[in-house]
């Protein structure tokens, strides 16, 4: 096993069982089969695809439960470029935040707020030197 499974998180502690029903579940970096560390010391996750599909399912379930003001620009990405929205753009930030999913989603948020603060109208087109404003050519 790679260590997939949702397992509950500690952080929260139930004292009933309407409590035992509010508990978050998320994959556990800690459960994870890890490599060895790389020449900073980093040991990254190993990767199957029940993990990364688990996890995914999860960051989903987790974005909607964000504020609203949170969840803002990542609610007007998803209206004005959905195609930018794809599994792999979740996934480097389920990889930054070790399959953290509580994490990872207000990454992604945050992410989507600063981009679209600093790029404006921009935000919403693929970032790349391809893609320069006409006046920059």
């Amino acid at each position: 096993m790679n260590g997939a499974s949702v397992a509950p998180d500690v952080s929260s502690k139930a004292s009933s069982s309407d409590d035992a029903d509010k508990i978050k579940h998320h994959l556990c970096s800690r459960f994870l089969k890890k490599r060895p560390p790389d020449i900073y010391g980093q040991r990254h996750a190993i990767e199957s695809s029940k993990c990364v599909g688990d996890s995914l399912r999860l960051l989903e379930k987790e974005i909607t439960k964000l504020p609203d003001d949170l969840r803002a620009g990542l609610d007007q990405a998803a209206v004005f470029c959905p195609e930018l929205l794809t599994k792999e753009h979740s996934i480097m930030f389920l990889r930054c935040e070790q399959f953290n999913v509580d994490l990872a989603a207000i990454r992604l948020a945050k992410y989507w707020n600063k981009r679209i603060e600093l790029f404006e109208g921009a935000a919403f087109r693929p970032l790349s030197t391809e893609h320069r404003r006409d006046e920059d050519r």
